[in-house]
């Protein structure tokens, strides 16, 4: 059975001169209380509070006790007491446009010579662990910047140390090279054995991390429940314990952001995740949560007392649509049989909007919602089916939500945007060319979309409605766009790189982009990128930076929109706020043209990289979708003794998708303005 390992580390009796703490051994032993509860069969736990929590003995034991993790194991790592920030090495300028390191600040971190534990230790410590377990998460209840000031409530301080760095020597010397710990070639003193002169890439291995705030924000600590508790702690236990089922961590993370903001101001908790699917894990569970759909819905004192959705004009929300409200607990939101009320939207912002419910809600609980009606523009769709399966179709239609958000049903083909094609047992999907139907004879589409679905059931029509809604709610992301907006897109640069080679030997070239007008928004276009290949063992890889050359700060969140109907998110978590200056990164990504597009004759692709940029944070996260499965043709469906030959290897040997990232990486209030623009790759495959 798998097993969950654990280390809790937690200071509140700092040594002077760092400020003292309250609530942090009472934050750890609450987390403590709930893994012993929750996980007494499985857990293997181990604590190291205030003088045991020494910044070589927290490294130390990170590596020990998390190291007994193995490939289906859970190891957790939870820190909570002061976080901070230093000048970092000029080995690190690359990642680190402010110049700085997020630190977590140990016992004996800032007595005589002691140091801080930088973020980019914490890498190459989570990486070791990681390279063994597929399941590590690090949850901080600490801030990486801030002052040790009063906030809204008279007893709220924040947990970090941002004036006493001022006011010291600290953040003035540059630590030296062999002062970072960060191989496992460590001698005695933990000075890592490299270097200076060689090229050394920072981890960022597969991971979850849960974090109190951004990093530019603080974490407070206050009285909650009558003792000293950190905010993001004590909420972080009680949406825990007050599930009756398992959650993932981006229910966790939404739930979070509600309740942390109705607490106090400028915190904001945060979930990155390296492989985008872990978003959606079980907490401290290896499974996936099934697809869940819907919005959260939460009671915000903050906004005029109003009721709240973390969704807005980014998910193509309008003013007056209609939206049904179930339990926090429901798990198909698309049952509407279930709802327990319905509400309309009244002010939409980029990432939230403001609900009237038509119902007494409970303000102290939040709520799930489904748009019901008038959340999009609609995709236009046509069967072309006989008589009797037309009813089938017609009926999973008018059962399902897309009926009345995401689609239109029109009666002929030339009205369409896409096609349901029914024939000889199986059901296809077209997309109309040129203005004609886009079939041959009438029975197939030219140009497939998706696998057919074989069987002419009640099931399949109801899989082939859902199709078309998830190519509905794609191009509802490729549409998106502000032409209102004042944000001009050339204040926010995006820039392509081609890599090449990997490690130290890995280099990075900077393609010229044109800019061009895109004729659905009126703002820019990036379009004139164009990768070639020739063979699957050398795909084409590529990384994007954003830089804010704005004189205010934005959000910003860069989604590939791609050739196969998914929605991806670019970054390790859903955005970024950047300052005026600041610059961050994609994730490094392969280019590649899907071998059953190849099969089909198509050798090249075009993948949409949207970077969508706001004065108001959003969720990302409910934008993203799988790819749809790729039609291959009828020659070629089975892989077995009678496929041509080759096609096993040709098959087997290439990613079905067009675009993979690699697993590890280096790298009624305001007025809300928000834009986007797009770099279109082209992808093209030479090879025979």
């Amino acid at each position: 059975m798998p097993k969950i390992i654990a280390l809790i580390v937690a200071i509140d009796d700092y040594p002077r001169p760092v400020p003292k703490l309250q609530g942090c051994l009472n934050d750890a032993n609450a987390v403590k209380a709930y893994l012993e509860k929750r996980f007494k069969d499985t857990l293997v736990l181990k604590t190291l509070f205030d003088a045991q929590a020494t910044r070589l003995n927290v490294l130390q034991t990170f590596e020990a006790h998390l190291g007994q993790a193995t490939k289906e194991d859970i190891a957790l790592f939870y820190y909570v007491g002061h976080g901070s920030q230093e000048a970092t090495h000029p080995n690190f300028a690359e990642i680190e446009p402010d110049g700085k390191n997020e630190t977590l600040v140990c016992y004996d971190s800032r007595v005589g010579d002691g140091l801080d534990l930088a973020d980019k230790e914490m890498a190459a410590a989570i990486d070791k662990i990681a390279k063994k377990c597929n399941n590590v998460v690090t949850i901080f209840d600490c801030c990486h910047s801030g002052g040790v000031t009063r906030d809204i409530a008279e007893d709220t301080v924040e947990r970090s140390l941002d004036e006493f760095v001022r006011d010291s020597e600290y953040p003035a010397r540059v630590r030296p090279w062999d002062s970072y710990i960060l191989s496992s070639s460590d001698d005695t003193q933990g000075r890592a054995v490299i270097n200076a002169d060689t090229k050394y890439i920072v981890p960022n291995p597969r991971h979850i991390a849960l974090t109190a705030a951004l990093a530019t924000q603080t974490a407070k600590e206050t009285t909650l429940g009558r003792m000293r508790r950190g905010v993001f702690s004590f909420n972080l236990i009680n949406i825990l314990e007050a599930s009756p089922v398992q959650m993932s961590y981006t229910d966790i993370i939404n739930q979070l952001r509600a309740l942390v903001a109705n607490k106090v101001s400028d915190q904001t908790p945060q979930l990155d995740v390296e492989i985008p699917d872990d978003a959606d894990k079980l907490f401290l569970n290896g499974a996936q949560q099934p697809d869940t759909d819907g919005y959260l819905l939460y009671y915000d004192p903050k906004t005029d007392y109003t009721w709240e959705l973390n969704a807005g004009a980014l998910m193509n929300i309008q003013p007056n649509s209609k939206i049904a409200i179930f339990p926090i607990s429901t798990t198909n939101v698309r049952n509407f049989a279930t709802k327990i009320g319905t509400g309309t939207i009244s002010t939409v912002n980029p990432g939230s909007a403001t609900v009237i419910p038509n119902l007494n809600l409970d303000t102290t609980l939040m709520y799930k919602a489904m748009i019901m009606q008038g959340a999009a523009n609609k995709l236009k769709v046509a069967f072309n089916a006989d008589v009797s399966y037309a009813a089938i179709l017609q009926k999973a239609f008018s059962n399902s939500l897309s009926a009345n958000t995401y689609l239109s049903l029109v009666a002929s083909a030339a009205e369409a945007d896409y096609i349901l094609y029914v024939a000889n047992g199986k059901i296809s999907i077209g997309k109309k060319l040129d203005g004609v139907t886009g079939t041959r004879g009438a029975e197939t589409p030219a140009m497939p979309v998706a696998a057919d679905l074989q069987g002419l059931s009640a099931e399949n029509a109801e899989k082939a409605v859902a199709r078309l809604e998830h190519i509905a709610r794609w191009q509802n992301v490729i549409d998106l766009g502000n032409p209102t907006s004042a944000l001009s897109p050339n204040l926010f640069p995006m820039t392509v790189y081609q890599v090449k080679g990997k490690g130290p030997e890995e280099t990075k070239t900077p393609i010229t982009l044109q800019l061009t007008p895109d004729p659905k928004t009126g703002k820019n276009k990036l379009s004139n990128i164009v990768f070639s290949y020739n063979t699957d063992i050398n795909l084409p890889r590529f990384q994007i930076s954003v830089q804010n050359k704005s004189t205010q700060k934005v959000y910003v969140s860069l989604l590939l929109v791609s050739s196969q109907f998914g929605v991806v998110n670019c970054f390790p978590s859903g955005g970024y706020w950047l300052a005026p200056g600041e610059m961050t990164w994609s994730r490094k990504g392969a280019l590649n043209v899907p071998v059953p597009f190849r099969l089909m004759g198509r050798k090249e692709t075009i993948e949409n990289y949207k970077l969508v940029i706001s004065t108001e944070q959003f969720d990302a996260t409910l934008l993203l979708q799988d790819d749809l499965d790729l039609y291959i043709p009828p020659a070629t469906r089975s892989l077995g003794e009678n496929a041509p030959n080759g096609l096993n290897q040709l098959l087997a040997g290439v990613q079905d998708r067009a675009v993979t990232f690699d697993d590890e990486n280096e790298g009624g209030g305001p007025a809300y303005d928000w834009t986007t623009q797009v770099i279109q790759m082209k992808v093209k495959y030479t090879g025979v």
